[in-house]
């Protein structure tokens, strides 16, 4: 007996076939449902240009976790000082010491949709390409994580409230060139 005996012999094979695969496909997504950060991602993406809440730089993190369906850092106690926002879990620091860098934790673990508090930073470092430099500032910001390159010493964010523009827009900052301050990187709670 054909292990497709039970389907009326009428139907033609191309549309068993069809149907098996539509089948196949619904039950592999269906069990695929986006993660927060995939979602805290898109949400940035589709806001690209646009201002998001007052356009203060944490509403864009705030509105991305809520539109995931994360917990918003109201939850969270501010760490280390009050305005030191915590986004959610841990996952690595970056700061600047009379040494030189400290890392705490592995910004290896660092993933899109992860959401970045800043203190006092200055990043500056040759341009790509090597002509010339750049110099970027965050006294106090807040940003979400696009994209990691080179395993965690580049990333792309997006943010707004910066450059005098209160609008969501992408920036690449090579982390390696941090000269002041410190940045935490957080991971959605759910």
């Amino acid at each position: 007996m054909h292990f497709l005996s039970f389907i009326s012999p009428s139907l033609p094979m191309n549309q068993i076939n069809a149907c098996f695969i539509g089948g196949l496909l619904f039950l592999q997504l269906a069990g695929h449902a986006a993660s927060p950060n995939d979602q805290i991602v898109k949400f940035c993406r589709d806001n690209i240009g646009k201002q998001v809440g007052n356009g203060q730089c944490t509403e864009v993190a705030r509105y991305a976790l809520k539109s995931a369906g994360a917990k918003s850092r109201q939850k969270n106690p501010d760490f280390p000082a009050k305005g030191d926002y915590v986004w959610g879990k841990s996952i690595a620091c970056l700061e600047t010491t009379g040494r030189g860098l400290k890392e705490t934790g592995n910004r290896r673990d660092i993933q899109p949709g992860d959401i970045i508090q800043f203190r006092d930073v200055r990043i500056k470092g040759r341009k790509p390409g090597g002509r010339g430099y750049y110099t970027k500032s965050f006294k106090h910001h807040t940003a979400v994580v696009s994209e990691v390159e080179n395993r965690g010493r580049v990333v792309k964010v997006y943010h707004q409230n910066t450059g005098g523009r209160k609008l969501v827009v992408e920036h690449s900052l090579n982390l390696d060139d941090l000269k002041a301050g410190w940045m935490r990187f957080y991971r959605a709670l759910e």
